[in-house]
C-alpha cells in the first residue's frame, strides 16, 4: 500500500488505492486536499512512543468508497493521515459508512510484549471505531478511539465464518444482537441451534462486528467474516464518515490515538559459571538498594548450576529500559557500600518469555536473563 503526497496538501500524483496493489498512477493532478484527522497508533514498549512495526492496509470496499468521497492516506512510521478534497462529502453519506483499515505487525515478537491478557493470536481480532455518541477529546483535539487508558480486553472481538457460542450463557437471560453502529439485527439474522444451547449460527450479513447484550450491557464481541480463507489481522480501525465530519467541525483537526501498554513481568537473572561462586552477589538499582531477591541455586543443565535472582515487583518490558540495574559485591545496606561487578546489567529480550498459571487462575509471566 503506497500513499504520496507533496506539500501537506497539494498532491500531485494521486494512485488509486487497490489491496496490495496500485492502479491509475496518474488519477488527479493538482488536486486541493484538507487534512481532516491524523491517527497515531502508540505503543509504551517503544522509545519514541509509537508502534512502529505497524502496517496498514484498506479493504476493497473502502477503497471504493474513499475514491467516492476523494478520501486519502498517508501513512507513516506508526500512523497515517487522512485527507480529502471535499469535506461536504462526509456529511452526504449515510452514518453507516465508514471507512475499514486493517493493521497488522511486523515484529513476531509483539505478542510478548504487548498487554492483552485475553487476545488469542489465531482467533482474536483487535476492532476500535470512531463511532461513540459519547466521545469526548482525551486533551485539546486527541481522541481515544478505545473505552480505556489503553486497548484492553473490551477491544477485542472473536473471529467467525458463520458460527460462534455465547461464553458464559445463561438460559435466564435475554440476548440482544447488534451491529457496531448499535443497529438491531434482523431476527432471522442470527439463530441459536439447539435451543438454549448459546450455540449461534449467523446468516445473510455482512462483514463486520457483532455485539452480544445482555441486560444493556456487551458480554460478547464477534467480528464476522463470511469467507472461508481470510488472512485475519491483527486489528481493524473503523472510522465513520458521518462521525468524522461531526468531530472535525467541533474541534478541527483530529487526532485519534490507539494506545497499546507494555507488559509488565518479572524479572529473574541467572548467574551462570563458578566464576560467582567467590562472591556474594546482590543486585541493586539506581538508588543503590537491593531490587531483587535471592532465590537457591537452579540446575541449568546436567553439569552446571545458576545462582538466581528475581525482581521484587513486576517490571515493564521497554525497548530501551528507564532503569538500569548493577550487580555488586558484599553490599552494606547501612552505609550503601558495594564493589561492582557489573555496572550495567543486559535487559531482558522479548523472545524470553516464560509464564505460570496459580491456582487463583492468574498467570504471571516471568522475563529470564542469563549472565
Amino acid at each position: 500500500m503506497v500513499w504520496d503526497y507533496l506539500n501537506n496538501a497539494r498532491f500531485l500524483v494521486l494512485p488509486t488505492l487497490r489491496k496490495n496493489k496500485i492502479e491509475n498512477p496518474l488519477y488527479f493532478m493538482n488536486q486541493q486536499y484538507q487534512h481532516i484527522a491524523t491517527l497515531s497508533c502508540l505503543h509504551r514498549y517503544f522509545k519514541n512512543g509509537y508502534f512502529r512495526p505497524i502496517r496498514f492496509s484498506i479493504t476493497d470496499d473502502s477503497v471504493k468508497l474513499m475514491n467516492d468521497l476523494g478520501i486519502i492516506l498517508k501513512s507513516f512510521s506508526g500512523g497515517f493521515h487522512l485527507l480529502t478534497s471535499s469535506l461536504e462529502l462526509l456529511k452526504s453519506q449515510n452514518f453507516d459508512a465508514s471507512i475499514q483499515i486493517q493493521f497488522e505487525c511486523s515484529d513476531s515478537y509483539y505478542i510478548n510484549y504487548t498487554n492483552l491478557s485475553e487476545y488469542a493470536p489465531a482467533t482474536d481480532v483487535v476492532y476500535i471505531t470512531n463511532l461513540n455518541k459519547d466521545w469526548s477529546p482525551a486533551g485539546n483535539n486527541t481522541i481515544n478511539v478505545h473505552d480505556e487508558t489503553f486497548v484492553g480486553n473490551k477491544d477485542l472481538a472473536k473471529v467467525s465464518t458463520g458460527y460462534f457460542e455465547i461464553p458464559a450463557f445463561d438460559t435466564t437471560k435475554v440476548y440482544e444482537f447488534r451491529d457496531s453502529n448499535n443497529n438491531t439485527l434482523p431476527a432471522n439474522s442470527i439463530l441459536e441451534s439447539p435451543v438454549d444451547s448459546g450455540k449461534f449460527y449467523i446468516q445473510e450479513l455482512p462483514e463486520g462486528l457483532i455485539q452480544v447484550l445482555s441486560g444493556g450491557e456487551v458480554v460478547h464481541r464477534i467480528y464476522y467474516n463470511p469467507n472461508r480463507v481470510w488472512k485475519k489481522p491483527l486489528g481493524i480501525i473503523a472510522l465513520s464518515t458521518a462521525t468524522l465530519y461531526d468531530q472535525f467541525n467541533e474541534i478541527g483537526l483530529v487526532a485519534y490515538r490507539v494506545q497499546f501498554n507494555t507488559r509488565y513481568t518479572i524479572w529473574k537473572y541467572f548467574l551462570v559459571g563458578k566464576s560467582y561462586e567467590k562472591y556474594t552477589p546482590s543486585i541493586l538499582d539506581n538508588n543503590k538498594l537491593p531490587a531483587f531477591n535471592e532465590l537457591p541455586k537452579q540446575e541449568i543443565s546436567a553439569t552446571s548450576e545458576a545462582l538466581v535472582f528475581e525482581s521484587k515487583e513486576e517490571l515493564p518490558l521497554l525497548e530501551y529500559p528507564e532503569n538500569t540495574f548493577q550487580l555488586v559485591d558484599k553490599y552494606d545496606p547501612i552505609t550503601k557500600n558495594s564493589t561492582s561487578l557489573i555496572a550495567s546489567l543486559l535487559s531482558p529480550s522479548p523472545e524470553q518469555l516464560h509464564s505460570i498459571t496459580l491456582p487463583t487462575k492468574k498467570k504471571l509471566f516471568y522475563s529470564h536473563i542469563y549472565i
